[in-house]
C-alpha cells in the first residue's frame, strides 16, 4: 500500500477557473464579451456557469435550466470551455455555494442595470467581495440586449 499526500489548496491548477453567476442577463452580449476577453488572457481558462433558479417552482427551473443550456451551448460556439449549473434561488447562496464546490480565481457577476436589478438592491456584490477571497468582477447588461 502507498500513501500519497497532496496539498490541494497550496497546488495551482493548469487552467484558469472563472465562476459566472448570472440569470437573465447570461447570454448578454456584454458578458459574452468579457469571458472572450478574460480567456484570451489565459492559456486554459475554464467557465462555470450558475445560473440560480427564480423562485416560482417547477416553472422557475425549466426556465433557469433551458436559460443555462442556452447560454452554455452559446459560450461553446464562441470556443470557450465551459460547464454549467443551477443554484439556489438566492444569488448570494448561488454564489457562495459555487466558491465552496469548486477551486475558483475569480467570479464575474452579471445584473441588470442598478435601477432593475434586484441582486443590486440585495447588495450582492459587495456581500460577496466581503465572504471570499477571489476578485469579484461586475458586468452590466441591458434587459433589451439580455435572454428573455
Amino acid at each position: 500500500m502507498t500513501h500519497v499526500v497532496s496539498d490541494v489548496e497550496g497546488e495551482e491548477l493548469p487552467f484558469h477557473i472563472t465562476v459566472v453567476v448570472a440569470n437573465q442577463t447570461a447570454a448578454n452580449e456584454e458578458l459574452i464579451k468579457r469571458l472572450k476577453e478574460k480567456a484570451a488572457g489565459h492559456d486554459q481558462h475554464v467557465f462555470i456557469v450558475v445560473v440560480p433558479i427564480a423562485e416560482g417552482g417547477g416553472r422557475a427551473a425549466a426556465i433557469a435550466r433551458a436559460r443555462l443550456g442556452n447560454t452554455l451551448e452559446r459560450l461553446r460556439r464562441e470556443d470557450l470551455l465551459v460547464a454549467g449549473m443551477l443554484g439556489d434561488p438566492d444569488a448570494y447562496t448561488a454564489t457562495m455555494n459555487a466558491l465552496q464546490y469548486f477551486n475558483v480565481h475569480d467570479v464575474i457577476i452579471s445584473t441588470l442595470p442598478e435601477t432593475r436589478s434586484g441582486w443590486l438592491r440585495e447588495d450582492l456584490i459587495a456581500r460577496v467581495r466581503k465572504a471570499s477571497n477571489v476578485n469579484i468582477e461586475h458586468v452590466v447588461a441591458q434587459r433589451d440586449k439580455a435572454e428573455a
